[in-house]
């Protein structure tokens, strides 16, 4: 993850990228909000935080790693950072 994070933010835990339709991504990892609190959620990573709570972890550097962690497990996970894990060798097509 650590080589993601460099090509995504740099390892800035403060990056912002301002997408194309409006919606922010943020953080080591550049999720939307929308995607950390949907996988947040399915995989319950923080069960003592209610579903609105989850949008003050979004940037959270420890967090984002403890989701991206879990979403590269699944099949097609680095497709998510699909640039920057294509130019990390991590997809192959």
């Amino acid at each position: 993850l650590v080589q993601l994070a460099k090509c995504e933010s740099g390892l800035n835990p403060n990056a912002i990228h301002r997408n194309d339709g409006g919606s922010d991504s943020r953080g080591l990892l550049q999720f939307k909000l929308k995607t950390f609190v949907g996988y947040a959620l399915k995989y319950s990573l923080f069960p003592e935080a209610e579903a609105h709570e989850l949008e003050n972890l979004w940037t959270d550097p420890d967090a984002q790693i403890r989701v991206a962690a879990k979403m590269i497990k699944e099949p097609r996970g680095y497709y998510h950072w699909y640039q920057c894990a294509s130019r990390l060798g991590y997809i192959v097509e």
